[in-house]
């Protein structure tokens, strides 16, 4: 992921609490990049909360289901069954990777 890639990405983002964001890039470009991830969050500077963890592993199994029908509706199969792969590896215990940020990093002023 590209810093104009994230920009664009935040750049359609809602006035909502951070977690609804951040659910995004963890079922999006963080799902098998856990790397991405570690970096944004060093530069974050602060880890996420308890609270907002549980709320992107509840929105990570209703993106899944969401574009299971998305896929059922349009008659794409490869869809589903890729959302399906994804809903599995969630039951599975696919986990958020987040890390707290490492102790040398800045903290933000």
């Amino acid at each position: 992921m590209t810093l104009l890639t994230l920009c664009a990405f935040f750049g359609a983002s809602r006035r909502a609490i951070a977690a609804s964001d951040f659910s995004q890039l963890f079922f999006g470009a963080w799902w098998r990049r856990p790397d991405l991830e570690a970096v944004f969050f060093e530069g974050y500077g602060r880890p996420l909360a308890e609270h907002e963890l549980e709320f992107i592993r509840l929105r990570m199994a209703t993106y899944a289901v969401q574009g299971i029908v998305f896929g059922h509706e349009r008659g794409t199969h490869q869809h589903q069954d890729y959302e399906r792969a994804r809903l599995a590896d969630l039951m599975k215990g696919h986990q958020v990777h987040h890390r707290s940020p490492p102790s040398s990093s800045r903290t933000r002023p």
